[in-house]
């Protein structure tokens, strides 16, 4: 990884501080896919998708 990623990374989360102190939940999902998934570096956007809550798409997601 290089040294712009990380930039824009930390502007995204950082961004993401102020804009989302409501929902820190979400900017904790911000900060495991900016650190760990390497690829996403925008915000994901909410699922409204409750009906679908038992059937997780990408796997069981843990606590942090």
């Amino acid at each position: 990884m290089n040294e712009d990623y990380f930039r824009r990374c930390w502007l995204t989360l950082k961004g993401a501080t102020i804009i989302q102190k409501k929902t820190r939940l979400r900017l904790q999902m911000d900060e495991i896919e900016c650190l760990v998934g390497g690829v996403k570096v925008s915000k994901p956007s909410p699922k409204k998708k409750s009906e679908d809550k038992n059937e997780p798409d990408e796997g069981p997601i843990e606590p942090i």
